[in-house]
């Protein structure tokens, strides 16, 4: 039988813990759920299984093939109720623009900044895909 899945989240590793962990609280208003000199938490005030980690890029506690790189390959995506509303935070810290507000026919409006360790951020809206991509949504 198999198990469930209870949460599943990003940890991303860090120059600055804390202030990847403030940078993320700030822009996505999330809450601090732990936080040391070598590791923090934080989650969805409404949604405490919606979970965002960080680790110091050089802990022990990261295998050691991977420990000293910092990530690179990736992105974050956000859903969030009204994009626009994080967009003008975004805007209102200075953020760079490296995909300017817009809706997509796959069904999103989103941005795509960057953060702390050049981590890409996507922070997205549903709205209503076109018919091209309607069906490829398999529910």
């Amino acid at each position: 039988m198999s198990q469930p899945t209870r949460g599943l989240y990003p940890v991303i590793a860090s120059r600055d813990v804390a202030a990847s962990a403030t940078f993320f609280a700030s822009l996505l208003d999330l809450r601090r759920t732990f936080e040391n000199d070598w590791y923090a938490s934080l989650a969805s005030h409404d949604e405490p299984t919606l979970q965002l980690g960080f680790v110091a890029f050089d802990h022990a506690s990261i295998p050691e093939p991977a420990r000293g790189a910092l990530p690179s390959g990736f992105f974050v995506t956000v859903e969030v109720p009204d994009v626009d509303a994080i967009h003008a935070r975004a805007l209102d810290m200075r953020l760079p623009m490296l995909v300017p507000l817009r809706d997509e026919p796959w069904g999103q409006r989103h941005f795509i900044t960057r953060g702390p360790d050049d981590v890409l951020i996507d922070v997205v809206t549903v709205i209503p895909p076109s018919a091209e991509f309607a069906s490829g949504y398999l529910g």
